[in-house]
């Protein structure tokens, strides 16, 4: 059975294993990365909720790995389905827990000179005007060095599945471009700021979506205030980071005006 994903791998379920595939060689090396981030986080002591994956095989030239399936439900859906403000104490101990934790890997290039190199790359890429940018690079610069910590890399609430007896899983790792837990909070208010919902066609309910947002961004004000200053820019480059993903004309405009909106480019 197919799964829906958005990484271009492709996903299928097979037997209570789901396998992810490389559909194109040049995909390899970051399907290896994956693995060994998700690897890396199901090897933690105290244990986390987290699949083991499999050695990667390689079958024709491409390489794939599988873990097993997680009986359960996704909290994306769990949100859209709910008849009330979904808890995610879980969550925000999980974002803690991942900011006392040292990285597991060291990236190659320093925070301002990756970050810059990927705004230059995608902005570019997708067309975006000198004015924006300007912005992005000057949202860049204003940036504390960071030192890097363990990280998700796609910490959306698709990523994260609710079993039976209330754990939170986490599956679909990724790299980032430079290695913080701040760009796991910024991904994840994709979801809490309902842009992820419109793209992918829910009809999550908005008034709970921002009453979660507002329980969040109070509680970041508590345990992360350092974050709370940059939080503009880093949702604006959390969509930077997907806009080429995205072929749909309606949902890359979608996600430029956004861009825009938060830089404050008009």
């Amino acid at each position: 059975m197919k799964l829906v994903g958005w990484s271009g791998y492709d996903v299928e379920l097979q037997d209570g294993w789901v396998v992810k595939s490389a559909t194109m060689e040049s995909q390899n090396a970051r399907l290896i990365v994956q693995r060994d981030r998700q690897h890396y986080w199901a090897s933690l002591e105290p244990p986390r909720h987290v699949p083991r994956p499999s050695p990667i095989e390689t079958i024709n030239g491409l390489s794939r790995f599988c873990y097993p399936y997680v009986v359960g439900t996704p909290l994306s859906k769990v949100v859209e389905f709910s008849d009330g403000s979904v808890d995610l104490s879980n969550v925000q101990y999980i974002v803690d827990w991942m900011s006392v934790q040292p990285s597991d890997y060291q990236p190659t290039d320093a925070l301002h000179e990756a970050l810059s190199a990927k705004v230059i790359h995608n902005a570019q890429l997708c067309g975006l005007s000198d004015v924006v940018l300007e912005r992005l690079l000057a949202g860049v610069a204003r940036l504390p060095d960071l030192t890097p910590t363990l990280h998700h890399g796609d910490f959306c609430l698709d990523n994260m599945i609710l079993d039976g007896r209330g754990n939170i899983w986490l599956i679909d790792f990724l790299d980032l471009t430079f290695p913080h837990f701040w760009f796991d909070i910024s991904k994840l208010f994709q979801d809490l700021d309902g842009v992820w919902s419109k793209i992918r066609g829910r009809t999550t309910p908005t008034n709970e979506l921002q009453v979660m947002r507002s329980n969040v961004m109070s509680w970041l004000s508590r345990h992360h205030p350092d974050y709370l200053p940059h939080h503009t820019f880093l949702s604006s480059f959390s969509y930077l980071r997907i806009l080429p993903y995205c072929q749909d004309p309606t949902s890359r405009q979608l996600l430029t005006d956004k861009i825009q909106q938060l830089i404050g480019v008009v």
